[in-house]
């Protein structure tokens, strides 16, 4: 029953990360640092898909040894952290640098 639960959960966090992507493909030509954002979502999505595929293999005992894998998921998984949070903070201090006189629009 947990392993049901943990992958509906990882199916869950997919389809969030791929509609993360969606949004900012949107916003492409609109929005200056949507690709970032995007790349972001994209590494996460790599991550994750990443992961559950380790984590299938050593289920079935394809692979013995399971921690590399599981590392580099979790690198893709924290470069994806970086760029989102990089891509904000840039989308963030853009807002600030327009001022409080466009706030309000």
């Amino acid at each position: 029953m947990g392993l049901v639960i943990r992958d509906a959960m990882g199916l869950l966090s997919a389809l969030v990360l791929l509609g993360g992507i969606a949004v900012c493909a949107v916003h492409l030509g609109r929005v200056r640092l949507a690709l970032v954002l995007m790349g972001g979502f994209g590494l996460r999505a790599i991550g994750l898909g990443f992961s559950h595929f380790i984590a299938f293999l050593a289920r079935h005992g394809h692979i013995v040894a399971a921690r590399p894998g599981l590392a580099l998921a979790s690198l893709f998984g924290l470069f994806g952290d970086l760029a989102l949070v990089a891509g904000v903070a840039a989308v963030l201090s853009e807002l600030a640098a327009r001022g409080p006189a466009n706030q309000n629009r």
